[in-house]
């Protein structure tokens, strides 16, 4: 019987990027900027002849691409608290599960961990529980002490709850989410 005993919560977390002033952000929806205006063509020469041309001016910066703009989404961590996996088969890492909205085609996210174990290693992953497909999985951190793993992870369709989940590598060992975050 693993070790996690916590209850199960759904969370729905988006952080929109804001200005100081609380207003929201623009460009950040992938949107091109303004375009620069022209510089002014260069004075006539002496004898007449027409100027230079005038170097043309900075164009704005473009949005960044992206589900909605800035987005975050905070997984948490569990702590000090282990988990374990009598198999060893994954398992929650920890009870928040976050409900997000991929669009029409999903989209494409990075998923920050730190986790370790006790002893063997430790997988962590992200999982699509709506759909039961797996987002994105981390390499292997064979570790006591926290190893950070940055996840290219693939939303599905539409809105799905995801948590993060861990594989130990030896039956009843403890293994530990620090905290994980995706961007």
């Amino acid at each position: 019987m693993p070790r996690n005993k916590f209850y199960r919560a759904t969370v729905t977390a988006r952080y929109p990027l804001r200005r100081q002033d609380g207003t929201p952000a623009t460009g950040l929806d992938g949107t091109p900027g303004t375009p620069g205006t022209p510089g002014a063509d260069g004075a006539d020469g002496a004898d007449g002849a027409p100027g230079a041309p005038g170097t043309p001016g900075v164009d704005g910066v473009d949005g960044v691409d992206g589900l909605d703009g800035a987005t975050h989404y905070d997984f948490g961590g569990n702590g000090v608290e282990w988990v374990q996996s009598p198999t060893p088969t994954w398992v929650s890492a920890n009870p928040r599960q976050i409900s997000i909205d991929g669009g029409a085609g999903g989209g494409a996210l990075t998923l920050t961990v730190r986790i370790r174990a006790a002893s063997g290693n430790v997988t962590a992953r992200l999982r699509d529980v709506t759909n039961n497909v797996t987002a994105g999985t981390s390499g292997a951190v064979a570790a006591s002490a926290y190893g950070t793993e940055v996840i290219a992870v693939t939303l599905s369709a539409g809105v799905a709850i995801y948590e993060v989940q861990l594989l130990p590598s030896v039956a009843d060992e403890d293994v530990n989410l620090g905290s994980a975050y995706m961007e």
